[in-house]
């Protein structure tokens, strides 16, 4: 009934070769919840993801690769999921098998410096492999939740005039304790009248202990804790998204911003 059938399909236009990024950085925050992303994140302490959103892809119904953070940057670092870089528990340390970005454009003359702050990224675990510089700022040192931000940019101001290309990784506390709060702010802060003894620098311990308790139901917190830990949140991530601001500020200055591949990742 048919004489040599023919199926056509319409010619395509060949896709234009995305450009190369020839500056990168990556900013990750720890500790926020689904609720910290834009348009919300302004409200929480951090307007300058409502402002960056407003420019950049925005990924409302991302799903982490694991329910570990330090597994989740991890894939972000490798493109591989938990399974093959073995980094999904806490004591977990990368792959032997598995090179991360910082490895993998080493040979192209990529100049790469990761700076953290947060002890789940720490070298042990294999995050300072392939890094040229890298920078880990103990939460328990008397420095700041943004120390981190600092040093990447004196890395940049350092290699920013030469033409190789780079990466530079950043790893914040965000909304994770210890939160850089004085006592005396600390009591300006909600709820009125709190009676509580959540406090910021030793929030992390008194957290913890409470996870830590056998039965179910000595494990609940007050709501005016709650209440208390959602002040200090707001309050940290203030003062980090002043600190990324001014980052920001100073990349345009020098010229930097509008060739950077921009990506700010939030993880839990």
């Amino acid at each position: 009934a048919f004489g040599e059938p023919l199926l056509r399909e319409p010619a395509t236009r060949p896709e234009k070769k995305s450009p190369r990024a020839g500056r990168v950085f990556v900013v990750a925050l720890a500790g926020l919840d689904r609720e910290y992303s834009p348009p919300r994140a302004s409200e929480l302490g951090l307007p300058l993801l409502h402002h960056f959103a407003k420019e950049a892809a925005h990924f409302p119904g991302y799903r982490t690769t694991t329910t570990s953070s330090q597994g989740s940057i991890m894939s972000l670092l490798t493109g591989v999921g938990p399974r093959q870089h073995g980094v999904a528990e806490l004591d977990a340390s990368l792959a032997r098998d598995v090179a991360d970005l910082a490895e993998t454009t080493q040979t192209k003359g990529v100049r790469a410096g990761m700076f953290t702050g947060v002890p789940t990224t720490f070298g042990v675990f294999g995050f300072d492999r392939g890094f040229e510089l890298f920078d880990a700022v103990s939460p328990v040192s008397d420095l700041s939740a943004v120390e981190p931000l600092r040093r990447a940019r004196l890395w940049i101001e350092g290699i920013s005039k030469e033409p190789s290309p780079w990466l530079t990784v950043v790893h914040l506390r965000g909304a994770h304790p210890p939160f850089d709060v004085t006592r005396d702010a600390a009591r300006e802060l909600g709820p009125p009248e709190y009676g509580g003894d959540l406090d910021p620098r030793r929030a992390a311990l008194q957290l913890a202990s409470i996870r830590a308790r056998a039965r179910p139901q000595t494990r609940r917190m007050p709501d005016e804790d709650w209440l208390r830990l959602a002040a200090l949140r707001k309050r940290a991530l203030a003062d980090q998204d002043a600190a990324l601001t001014g980052f920001f500020r100073f990349l345009r200055d020098r010229g930097l911003y509008n060739r950077i591949e921009r990506t700010i990742a939030l993880f839990g």
